[in-house]
């Protein structure tokens, strides 16, 4: 509906090798910045994608041309708060404060999109990934991190990643689960999957960075029964 309403015609996807036509892909965004809501915001990503570091997982194409990711809905959401934050420090925080309202946010003082810890050996040793991240301190200096997973129409991770025995032990490390889930976790019986690698990543970036505490967040919509599903449980 809104590719309709700006004018854009279908384009291919879900890649740039793609022939297929879909409806919320468009032609062109690198040079239109169709699929952002600011300005701003497209230069951002312009950089992001051109200075790409190593292990980084930016999809320029998709980024760029497909109106349903949650890459560009991730940019579009938390680019501009990036910008205020320079601004106008205090509007940030009491935004913040105000959605996250059980975290004990004093002064948020750094706001950031895919972001990889490097070097990653010292992390969990792979290409996982915050969509975005929000740093901020409570009232009495601690230093705090919220990891935020977003997803718009693509699925939360079902899958196991490939040769992840690894991190299945980092897992374990951190002390956070019980016996039982420790011995169905190496025993294969739960897989290591997406919504377990983003919280240890959160949790290894608080460890490694002397943080006092993380907070390992999914942000979708509220119809979206993915992540509903994976909350439930």
């Amino acid at each position: 509906m809104y590719r309709v309403k700006i004018g854009e015609k279908e384009g291919v996807g879900p890649t740039k090798a793609s022939k297929l036509k879909y409806g919320n892909m468009i032609s062109g965004g690198e040079v239109s910045g169709k699929n952002f809501l600011m300005k701003e915001t497209f230069e951002y990503a312009k950089e992001r994608v051109a200075n790409k570091r190593e292990n980084e997982t930016i999809d320029g194409f998709r980024l760029f041309n497909n109106l349903l990711s949650s890459q560009p809905m991730a940019f579009n959401l938390f680019h501009p708060p990036m910008l205020l934050l320079k601004q106008d420090p205090a509007m940030v925080t009491l935004a913040v404060r105000s959605v996250f309202r059980n975290f004990p946010v004093f002064d948020v003082t750094e706001i950031g999109l895919e972001f990889i810890p490097t070097p990653i050996e010292n992390y969990t040793n792979d290409k996982s990934a915050m969509d975005a991240y929000i740093r901020f301190v409570d009232n009495n200096g601690g230093k705090h991190i919220i990891a935020i997973e977003t997803k718009y129409t693509d699925v939360l991770g079902v899958n196991e990643a490939s040769r992840c025995e690894e991190q299945k032990h980092m897992l374990v490390d951190t002390g956070l689960f019980t016996e039982e889930f420790e011995e169905l976790l190496m025993g294969g019986k739960v897989k290591l999957t997406q919504i377990y690698r983003n919280l240890l990543l959160t949790e290894r970036y608080r460890i490694k960075e002397g943080l006092k505490d993380s907070y390992s967040v999914v942000l979708s919509p509220k119809e979206h029964p993915s992540p509903k599903r994976k909350s439930s449980r």
